[in-house]
């Protein structure tokens, strides 16, 4: 299939990561075209397999907003380029998340054939955890898919973000509350364990920290995610 779209970074710092992971994915998923948008000027030059990707340099702000702004700018950058097209598959994921698990992959990207918009996973917040004025659930960016023409209307005119506001503190809720919510059908995966290591999309989140065993996805569900 060759209208599966990569946009990835920010990957300030892990250029190898960055170019070890995504020429890995290119093998096992072709991509059509992949977007950087990165707050690294040392990526500006990055190959992958002799595929140059079209980058985008971001002012760094912070790992937050930095992490929001190449979401915004990459997808951006892809609704806004000629060569892609309204039934192509944007695939948002961060330099640290890696394909390993085909299955899961191509059962989401049927979910966007099917019709949907989206697919991607929603944290169901700890009751104990919620704070006024500040979201609880929401959608998690580590990696989702996209279909362009859902994406065109919201992207194509979207401005970099410079600072969080009341409004939305953190980039999971300004992608929830801002982005997410313009999309007419979203396939959504409801999920409450930890981010690290193996998602329901069918990719690894490399971990910064170890969690216990029993805060990682235990896989009870895998047969009943896409049906």
């Amino acid at each position: 299939m060759d209208r599966i779209i990569l946009c990835t970074g920010p990957s300030f710092g892990r250029g190898d990561l960055l170019k070890s992971v995504t020429e890995r994915d290119h093998e096992i998923l072709p991509f059509k075209k992949i977007f950087l948008a990165t707050n690294d000027p040392r990526n500006l030059g990055v190959e992958f397999h002799g595929k140059r990707p079209a980058v985008e340099l971001l002012v760094q702000r912070g790992k937050q907003l930095d992490c929001l702004n190449c979401i915004i700018r990459s997808i951006r950058n892809v609704v806004n380029d000629p060569e892609c097209l309204d039934d192509d598959i944007i695939l948002f994921k961060h330099e640290s998340v890696y394909i390993s698990d085909m299955n899961l992959v191509r059962k989401a990207i049927g979910k966007i054939l099917d019709g949907f918009d989206c697919v991607a996973k929603y944290w169901i917040g700890f009751p104990h955890t919620k704070t006024p004025g500040r979201l609880n659930d929401y959608y998690h960016p580590n990696s989702f898919f996209l279909r362009v023409g859902a994406a065109r209307p919201i992207f194509k005119d979207h401005p970099v973000i410079p600072y969080f506001t009341e409004e939305y503190q953190f980039c999971e809720e300004y992608l929830t509350k801002y982005l997410f919510s313009r999309l007419s059908r979203i396939y959504r995966i409801d999920y409450h364990h930890s981010s690290w290591k193996d998602n329901e999309l069918g990719f690894y989140h490399i971990p910064r920290y170890e969690d216990p065993p029993e805060w990682l996805w235990d896989k009870k569900n895998y047969d009943e995610l896409y049906r």
